[in-house]
């Protein structure tokens, strides 16, 4: 602890909060007792805003009644001043007391918070000594060993009985304790029965703790916000103070234990959590600094009007009293000494936020209340499933004793396969196709964007394979993903002086079309598709799906994007899904259709649909397209916004301008953040893999569907040469 006593005040809790509530933890408190351990932390914080706004409210009562002195005496009591002065005497006066009534009023808020304080320390139990075992009651006195693992099971048990607040910060390392506040603190602090120990120091000191909970504002804690309505394990997006489901530092301070419940629905790791609470942190400190800021320039001002009334008085300091030219020097100095600190707090400021802006690219997307927990694709939901696995072979004549084949097998056989020569000249994951099979593949991709376009109402766009790193990090592939891009050189190419790197995903450049835009309602909703290849260096799947066209570091997709407001947000998720569903349907393959549970669905989505088509030849349901509705996770990220359209009988609204007869038009509606939304419509190598493996024939041969044969020139059947 920083005090050596191991009796808490205010000031003492604060500066070891984590380890005080390691200890209501070991003791097994209630959530209220945890929360108003919490609460006392955030009034101190509190407490300090105020004593410091008061200390400034006396010295602006001070400077001001310097202010009324100097004229005072320039004017010889205030009887022979000109009408300036006078002026200047009245404003001095009326600030000085203003500035004395403030003071007042925040003495006698700081009384109440004093008193909350004490009330609420009143209630909480003593710190632990380090000899005391942990343990759940009387069976787990000390009388017979406490094992590790016992211990871990005790208090994991009794984390579970807290509230999910409180469990969403609770970060298990190697069987101890930690909370992600002060992270330092705790990585370097030692530990005994699972808890901190009082008589080490955490060597962390701040007048602005961040907070784990959100008590109310009056005099009994209320159990964190979103309790009543938790969704699937965690606490509900609509419970957010903000209509944004994307993340700034102020959202996310004010929305602490919501992020921190839907981070440990993703999985997320112990670092991505810290780095959560490290954000809020750094935001309270910013609100410190800001106010030190606005401070420090006030008092440059008001040292500034010193000098130039004295000057005044004084005739441009040439004619003035011992006294006034002293105070003359003073005033500069301050005023110097005020700017100078205002720059230094600024320099800070741009620190504190570049740290905050860099951990929030990292941090991934809350999710929609429709998302299942789970921790991997085998926790996905099942939605729907379409057609009948066995229609095919029993329309193709397969025969119980059929033995479907693998893709590659049927295009060797069909001369359309030249994976070792791909190989050969490019490395592993590579392919080449020829023949049919390429005219195959080229057939899929037109009839995909055929459909988009004719019937779904797509634009279609051709775009540049090569974007800058801001554009990826506009679409949140950068900067986690930085190892699944293939990055160009900067001595070979730069895109306007930034990295360059060859696109994973026509997503990127179909969004980035209208980086940093404001679009009109009235444009809404855009809808782009693009067949592109797409290039990816498969980072973390070595020795995964090495056969064929599963997994390829390139290949053909037509992507599907759609920018549009965020009240239609959720129904044309629906819609761009049901576009990916018809090409499937088209082709007679059959699919199933599952929503992403929480810890598989991708670092962008808020929701997510992946589109599994059944290939015979593996006997399984493999992607072939992901859905994805990222709410305004990428407006953000990349500036996109939109004007929402005036209500109609506002549109001709005029107002008058403070009774001197103008008229003028209404102010401009402030522009919103756009939500975007993408999805595989299809991913053409895997389509390809379907349609092999679906449409072969026991003798090799590959039917071709219906749809695609007006591509294939007429042709019907695929034959082994």
């Amino acid at each position: 602890m920083s005090s050596n006593s191991n009796s808490l005040d205010a000031k003492t809790l604060t500066e070891n909060l984590p380890l005080v509530l390691s200890h209501l933890l070991s003791r097994r408190a209630s959530p209220e007792t945890i929360i108003s351990a919490e609460r006392i932390a955030t009034l101190n914080a509190e407490r300090v805003v105020l004593i410091n706004d008061k200390n400034n409210a006396l010295q602006e009562r001070k400077v001001q009644s310097t202010t009324v002195g100097n004229i005072m005496k320039a004017t010889k009591g205030g009887t022979d001043g000109s009408e300036e002065q006078m002026s200047e005497l009245e404003g001095a006066k009326a600030a000085s007391t203003a500035a004395g009534e403030l003071a007042d009023e925040l003495e006698g808020k700081l009384s109440v918070i004093e008193g909350e304080q004490n009330g609420l320390l009143a209630a909480l139990p003593n710190l632990l000594d380090d000899v005391v075992p942990d343990g759940s009651d009387e069976s787990e006195n000390a009388l017979r060993k406490n094992g590790d693992t016992q211990q871990r099971r005790c208090l994991l048990t009794t984390m579970a009985k807290c509230s999910v607040a409180f469990l969403s910060v609770a970060v298990r390392r190697n069987g101890r304790s930690a909370v992600p506040a002060y992270v330092q603190a705790f990585t370097t602090t030692t530990k005994t029965h699972h808890r901190a120990s009082p008589r080490v120091s955490f060597g962390v000191s701040t007048s602005t703790p961040t907070r784990l909970f959100s008590a109310s504002d009056d005099d009994t804690p209320n159990p964190p916000p979103g309790l009543s309505s938790l969704v699937n394990g965690r606490i509900s997006r609509t419970t957010m103070s903000s209509n944004s489901n994307s993340l700034d530092a102020k959202t996310l301070t004010e929305n602490l234990p919501l992020v921190l419940s839907h981070l440990l629905s993703r999985r997320a790791s112990p670092e991505t959590i810290i780095s959560a609470e490290r954000i809020a942190t750094l935001n309270a400190e910013r609100v410190v600094l800001i106010n030190d800021k606005n401070n420090a320039l006030q008092e440059r001002k008001v040292q500034s009007t010193t000098v130039g009334n004295i000057m005044k008085a004084t005739k441009g300091g040439t004619d003035g009293s011992e006294e006034q030219m002293s105070e003359l020097e003073g005033a500069k100095a301050a005023s110097t000494a005020a700017g100078e600190l205002a720059d230094e707090l600024e320099g800070k400021l741009a620190v504190i936020e570049g740290e905050q802006n860099g951990l929030l690219a990292a941090l991934p997307n809350l999710l929609d209340d429709v998302v299942p927990d789970g921790s991997d694709e085998s926790e996905n939901a099942l939605v729907m499933e379409w057609g009948d696995v066995k229609a095919l072979p029993t329309k193709l004549e397969w025969g119980d004793d059929f033995e479907p084949s693998w893709h590659d097998d049927l295009a060797v056989g069909l001369n359309g396969w030249m994976a070792d020569e791909a190989v050969a000249m490019s490395g592993a994951r590579f392919s080449a196709l020829k023949g049919n099979i390429a005219r195959l593949e080229r057939a899929l991709s037109s009839f995909f964007l055929d459909t988009h376009v004719d019937a779904h109402g797509y634009t279609e766009a051709a775009v540049p394979l090569v974007v800058s790193r801001s554009s990826l990090e506009g679409t949140s592939q950068l900067p986690k993903f930085e190892d699944d891009l293939f990055k160009i050189t900067p001595e070979s190419h730069t895109c306007n002086g930034e990295d360059a790197f060859l696109i994973p995903t026509a997503e990127v450049p179909l969004t980035n079309l209208h980086r940093d835009s404001i679009l009109e309602e009235s444009e809404l909703p855009l809808k782009y598709c693009a067949l592109t290849p797409c290039f990816r260096a498969e980072a973390g799947s070595y020795g995964r799906d090495t056969r064929g066209l599963i997994r390829s570091h390139q290949f053909y997709k037509v992507e599907m994007v759609q920018i549009v407001t965020p009240a239609t947000s959720a129904q044309a998720h629906e819609e761009l899904t049901q576009h990916a569903q018809n090409c499937l349907e088209a082709l007679e393959l059959p699919y199933r259709k599952v929503r992403l549970c929480s810890g598989d669905i991708g670092f962008g989505a808020c929701h997510c649909y992946d589109l599994e088509v059944w290939l015979p030849g593996e006997g399984q349901y493999r992607e072939i397209s992901s859905c994805s509705n990222t709410g305004d996770f990428q407006a953000r990220r990349m500036g996109l916004r939109y004007r929402p359209s005036p209500v109609a009988d506002k549109q001709e609204e005029e107002v008058k301008d403070k009774g001197k007869g103008k008229k003028k038009k209404a102010k401009k509606i402030k522009p919103e953040l756009c939500h975007t939304l993408n999805g595989s419509g299809l991913a053409v190598g895997r389509a390809l893999v379907a349609v092999l493996e679906n449409y072969q024939t026991p003798n090799g041969s590959v039917v071709v569907p219906k749809v695609l044969q007006p591509y294939m020139g007429g042709l019907e059947i695929l034959t082994p040469e």
